[in-house]
């Protein structure tokens, strides 16, 4: 069910009011936003986990996850 679909079916239930509609859309990009943080952390640690554990194993590839795993953060903080 998308969150559209539950506001549409709390309204026709008579359980949101303007005020009570606000806040839940608030709470709604605020769950939103931490699922999309959480999930861009997993991904930066999975490439993290992917490099060699020594740099000079092969750098170019050590850089490239370390690079990687920086631009999933970084996505996070623009």
């Amino acid at each position: 069910m998308t969150a559209n679909e539950s506001l549409r079916m709390a309204r026709e239930a008579g359980l949101l009011g303007l005020d009570a509609e606000g806040r839940l859309e608030r709470f709604r990009k605020l769950a939103y936003e931490a699922g999309v943080r959480a999930e861009r952390e997993a991904c930066a640690q999975m490439c993290e986990a992917m490099r060699p554990s020594e740099r000079e194993f092969d750098a170019r590839y050590y850089d490239a996850c370390t690079d990687c795993a920086e631009g999933i953060r970084g996505r996070s903080n623009a």
